[in-house]
């Protein structure tokens, strides 16, 4: 099972946030992890500059890649977008957020796989990791001025656009889901 510190982070934000705010600012930084990985770019790096290593020979080989219709070498964290969207708010409270995976889930050790670059290597390795689990505190910065502790009709708002691109967001998931059967 993974450990709980390779597959969730702690976002300190200010106090002041009610939870529909902190709710609406970790939906951000969520939507934010998944599309600079889709990107190929982690924690460490600007937003344009891609950070993960790429496929092992190996691995472009094997039937996984193959049975999941991997035709690039460029890393993206998404080749089944399983892991990703089971990335989610874990929890908030006063001037924290906690994101990641539950520790228990199969998504769980994929990340931390990727995180820690161990893929069933106990040990890991910094040339393999791919860690993507949280964002540097310039992008995180840039998020919280769309909510304004002291601009609160535009924080309201940046909250509603939230809950609606939200609620946009499982009305398709449910039309996947009922296409599926």
């Amino acid at each position: 099972m993974a450990e709980k510190k390779y597959v969730q982070t702690e976002i300190v934000i200010p106090e002041e946030y009610n939870h529909e705010t902190r709710v609406a600012i970790a939906q951000d930084i969520l939507e934010e992890i998944r599309e600079r990985a889709k990107r190929g770019v982690g924690i460490d790096s600007s937003k344009r500059e891609k950070t993960f290593p790429a496929y092992s020979k190996a691995y472009t080989q094997s039937l996984d890649y193959k049975n999941a219709k991997g035709t690039s070498k460029t890393v993206n964290l998404t080749l089944s977008g399983d892991m990703l969207a089971e990335l989610d708010l874990v929890k908030d409270t006063k001037g924290k957020l906690v994101i990641g995976f539950d520790p228990g889930s199969d998504a769980a050790g994929r990340a931390e796989g990727n995180i820690r670059g161990s893929y069933g290597d106990s040990r890991g390795s910094k040339a393999k990791a791919r860690n993507f689990l949280g964002l540097p505190k310039e992008v995180i910065t840039g998020i919280l001025k769309k909510y304004p502790i002291k601009d609160r009709q535009k924080t309201d708002e940046n909250v509603s656009k939230s809950k609606a691109k939200q609620q946009a967001a499982k009305k398709v998931a449910r039309k996947d889901i009922d296409a599926d059967f």
